[in-house]
C-alpha cells in the first residue's frame, strides 16, 4: 500500500525544510538542509543550501522558497494570489520569453488554494536583488522596460488570455471594491508617509474615484498580461539582464498601469521627469519589435498620465514593507499624479 503524498504546498517551515518534503518536492534524495537566509513579508522566502545524495544531482544545491506561512488562518486573499504566482510560473511563464529563475517545484494546496514556488537560488548563482532605495540606471531602466513589452506583447489584446481564467480584472475589481475601507486609508494617508504631497494625494474620495473612473476608461482599450507590482524589489540583475520577479498581481488590463507604476516607482522624482516621455517612446518601440501595432505616442502618454492613480494606490494602502520603502515610493508615485495632472485627466475634481 503507497503512502499519500505530503502537501504540494505546505503552510509550515518546519514541513518545508524537512529533508522529507524537499526530497519529494524535487525527486532526490535530500540529506541536510542550511538556512542562509529568511526574508519574511506578506510571504515568507527562505535561501538553503541543500546536500543531495545522488550521482546524478550535483553534491549541493541552492535553493529558494516563497510561501505563506505564519498566517492562521491562511486568509482566501493570500491564498488566492500566491495560487495567482503560482499558476502563473506553472502554465505562463515559458510561453512568454521573458527571463525568470529556474524552477524547481510548483506547489497548490487543492484544498485551500496556497501556492508555492521552490526555485533556484539566483543569488547564489550571481544574481543581483535590486532594491528600491538605490539608484536606478538608464540602462537598467531601458532592460526592464524590453521585458515589460515582450511581456504585454505575449498576450497583446488578450490573446490566449481566456484559457486562463485565474488571471482576471484584478484592477477593475480593486477600483470597484478597494482593499481599504476610508477610514483604513486616511488613517494610513495621514501616518506620515504622504508628508510634504499635494493636499490632493491624501484626499481619499478623490482617490478612490479616480480609481474607478480609470477602470471604466481602460475596460475599453486593449488588454495585456501585466506584472502589476514592477518596482524595483521586484527585479534582479544577472549578467546585465534585468528579470521580473514576484508576480502575485498579475492580471489582465491596459499595459499602462505597468508603464506608468514601474517608470514613477523605479526612478528618482527628477530622473522620471527628464526621461519619462523619452522612456514611453522606448517601451514603445519594444513593442513594435515584438510584433504589436503600438499605440500613438500621444495616445500612450495620456493612458501614462492616468494610470499613476494605481501606484499610488498600492503604496497609499502598504503596511508591510520596510517603512523607507513605503514613505519613498509614496512620494514618488504621488508626486508623479501631481506633475503629471491624473486627477484632472480622471475628470474626477467635485
Amino acid at each position: 500500500m503507497s503512502l499519500p503524498s505530503p502537501n504540494p504546498a505546505p503552510t509550515t517551515l518546519d514541513e518545508i525544510l524537512s529533508t522529507g518534503w524537499l526530497s519529494w518536492a524535487l525527486g532526490v534524495p535530500v540529506t541536510a538542509v542550511e538556512v542562509t537566509e529568511t526574508l519574511v513579508t506578506v510571504a515568507t522566502k527562505v535561501r538553503m543550501r541543500l546536500e543531495l545524495a545522488s550521482k546524478a544531482w550535483p553534491e549541493e544545491l541552492n535553493v529558494f522558497v516563497k510561501a505563506m506561512v505564519g498566517h492562521d488562518p491562511l486568509t482566501p486573499f493570500y491564498a488566492r494570489i500566491s495560487e495567482t504566482e503560482a499558476r502563473f510560473y506553472r502554465d505562463v511563464v515559458n510561453g512568454v520569453g521573458i527571463n525568470h529563475p529556474p524552477v524547481r517545484h510548483v506547489g497548490i494546496d487543492p484544498k485551500t488554494g496556497h501556492g508555492l514556488l521552490l526555485m533556484d537560488d539566483i543569488k547564489a548563482a550571481g544574481a543581483t536583488f535590486l532594491q528600491v532605495l538605490s539608484p536606478y540606471t538608464h540602462g537598467q531602466t531601458t532592460a526592464s522596460l524590453d521585458q515589460i513589452a515582450k511581456l504585454h506583447a505575449s498576450h497583446w489584446g488578450g490573446a490566449g488570455l481566456d484559457a486562463h481564467p485565474w488571471i482576471f480584472h484584478r484592477f477593475a475589481d480593486m477600483a470597484a471594491k478597494p482593499w481599504r475601507s476610508d477610514e483604513e486609508l486616511t488613517s494610513l494617508l495621514t501616518d506620515g508617509r504622504a508628508d510634504g504631497l499635494a493636499p490632493e494625494v491624501t484626499d481619499v474620495d478623490l482617490i478612490h474615484r479616480s480609481l474607478r473612473a480609470l477602470a471604466d476608461r481602460i475596460q475599453h482599450r486593449p488588454e495585456a498580461l501585466v506584472h502589476g507590482d514592477a518596482h524595483a524589489g521586484n527585479l534582479y540583475e544577472r549578467d546585465r539582464a534585468v528579470s521580473l520577479i514576484d508576480w502575485q498581481l498579475v492580471q489582465r488590463t491596459h499595459w499602462s498601469i505597468d508603464v506608468g507604476y514601474h517608470l514613477a516607482a523605479v526612478l528618482s522624482i527628477e530622473d522620471r521627469r527628464a526621461h519619462e516621455q523619452e522612456l514611453l517612446a522606448h517601451y514603445l518601440d519594444r513593442l513594435r519589435a515584438y510584433g504589436v501595432e503600438a499605440p500613438s505616442f500621444d495616445g500612450a502618454f495620456t493612458a501614462y498620465r492616468e494610470s499613476m492613480v494605481y501606484g499610488l494606490y498600492l503604496w497609499a494602502i502598504t503596511r508591510k514593507v520596510h517603512r523607507p520603502i513605503i514613505v519613498e515610493l509614496t512620494r514618488r508615485l504621488g508626486t508623479a499624479v501631481t506633475d503629471l495632472d491624473t486627477f484632472k485627466l480622471l475628470d474626477t475634481r467635485e
